[in-house]
């Protein structure tokens, strides 16, 4: 997988997320995902976003 398809996985999986996320929760950590420019940054948003009760 390059870098493109893993932030494409990253954002469906915020979408379709069964956590309580608002519309606007979802567009701020797609963002996130976008200018996310190394792997330690897309670890970091999946982590605080799996710490989200």
């Amino acid at each position: 997988m390059n870098e493109q398809q893993i932030k494409l996985f990253c954002k469906l999986a915020i979408e379709n997320s069964n956590r309580p996320f608002t519309e606007e929760e979802k567009e701020i950590l797609k963002k996130a995902v976008d200018n996310a420019q190394s792997w330690n940054e897309l670890l970091t948003i999946a982590l605080s976003t799996l710490s989200r009760n």
